[in-house]
Order: structure tokens, then sequence, then C-alpha cells
């Protein structure tokens, strides 16, 4: 499980200022769930049960939706689908997330695959599909211990 450290500068974030507690509990939650390039599944039931494992009488996927989709409002992530899954990226994490797995655990998003494809045709690598992503990973910066 990756380790985070958050920035104190966090609490005075205009994005999360604006975010219910429920929706900013989430982020937090996701950060520490994310892999290293900041994405992760996007299905309700996977994010309730991961992000809210002791809460699942408490937090139902109706809550996951609202909740990502107020992130998502806030400009704090996206959602986006690979071969009709949802999966969420973090946007800006390069700008605050040290990257050290060279492996993602989840697809890359639309997005980036333009300049990963530039990238690769360097490196004669491709981009990873759902079926090669590894499973091992690590927002703002990472502890020692991850």
């Amino acid at each position: 499980m990756p380790n985070r450290i958050l920035k104190e500068s966090i609490c005075r974030s205009p994005n999360l200022g604006r975010l219910s507690w429920q929706s900013e509990v989430l982020f937090y939650r996701l950060l520490v769930q994310a892999d290293d390039f900041g994405c992760f599944d996007g299905r309700a039931a996977i994010i309730r049960g991961l992000c809210f494992p002791l809460r699942l009488d408490d937090v139902s996927d109706t809550d996951i939706v609202s909740w990502v989709n107020e992130l998502e409002r806030a400009g704090l992530l996206r959602v986006y689908e690979v071969g009709g899954e949802p999966f969420l990226t973090f946007l800006n994490w390069e700008a605050h997330q040290r990257v050290r797995n060279q492996h993602r655990k989840y697809p890359v998003p639309p997005e980036r695959q333009l300049s990963l494809a530039a990238s690769n045709s360097l490196s004669n690598d491709s981009p990873p599909t759902r079926g090669e992503l590894d499973s091992d990973s690590d927002w703002i910066r990472e502890g020692a211990g991850g």
C-alpha cells in the first residue's frame, strides 16, 4: 500500500474548500488507493469497498457516484472509460506526486495515450493493456516505506 504525505497547503485549497465533507473524505481516501500514476478503478462498488471498508452500511454506491461527480466538477479528478469500464484519474497528479513505479495498475487515460505513444515510439514500448497491468503500485508526496 502506498504511503502519502500531504502538504499543509491542502487545508487552504480553494477546490477542496468548496467540497462537501463527504467528497473531501473520499478525495483523501482515493489518494491512498490510486496507483502511482494517479489512476483508480471507477466502479462505485470497488471505490466503496476499498475506500470505506468499515462503513459499508453507511455509504452507498449512489453516495460514491455523487461524491465522485462532485470531485470531477471541482476539477480534482476525471472519470474516463477504457473498454467500457470506468476509471478515475487525478488531475495534476504529476505536479504533486513522484512516480516511482514503471508499470501501471490501471489503463492510461485517453488524453495521455497520445503523449505516451510519442514517447513510446522512441523506446519501442507500447502502453499497457488492462491484462498487462502490474498489480504493484504507490499525492502529494510519498513517505518512506511505500
